[in-house]
């Protein structure tokens, strides 16, 4: 859909034609994007979960444009339980769940040319690829598990039902 910025994404592309993109996802909100990607481009539509597994796991790292303040998009975590280097907008929640050289590279939203700058470093150093991505990983079991996210709303429901209690009570 536009907010998620595909046009920037594919001038990204278009200035790094060495590297091999392929977008995953429906485009029927903007038919015309396949006819202005280059040959570098490959858009898969939408995966089913069998094969968009087979897509992170031999994907270099994951591009995540949008324009829009999103709060945590489930891409980005799943990204990183693949072990896979993501590279995103520093917009809303993003630059908290990805960390600038740590598990990822953020870039300036709409800057095609910051993005593709970042595309390219990551695609240059393997070593760099492999860092970010285990230490995404790590970062998704120990902050983003099911059981540390379940923890943490348990608590979040027990302060309100001690605060409700302490409030009654006062009355």
């Amino acid at each position: 859909s536009p907010e998620k910025d595909v046009p920037a994404l594919l001038e990204a592309a278009r200035m790094c034609p060495e590297i091999p993109f392929r977008i995953a996802g429906s485009y029927w909100r903007m038919p015309e994007l396949p006819g202005k990607a280059t040959a570098n481009v490959q858009f898969l539509g939408e995966l089913p979960p069998t094969a968009l597994d087979d897509l992170y796991n031999h994907a270099a790292m994951v591009v995540f444009a949008t324009r829009c303040y999103e709060g945590f998009p489930a891409v980005l975590l799943e990204a990183m339980t693949h072990s896979r280097p993501v590279v995103c907008a520093k917009l809303g929640g993003m630059g908290e769940a990805v960390e600038d050289k740590v598990s990822g590279r953020l870039y300036e939203s709409g800057n095609a040319a910051a993005l593709a700058g970042k595309i390219r470093e990551l695609w240059a150093d393997e070593a760099m690829r492999l860092k970010f991505g285990e230490q995404g990983r790590q970062k998704a079991q120990s902050v983003y598990s099911r059981d540390i996210v379940y923890g943490k709303l348990m608590d979040a429901y027990e302060m309100a039902l001690v605060g409700k209690t302490a409030g009654a009570m006062l009355k």
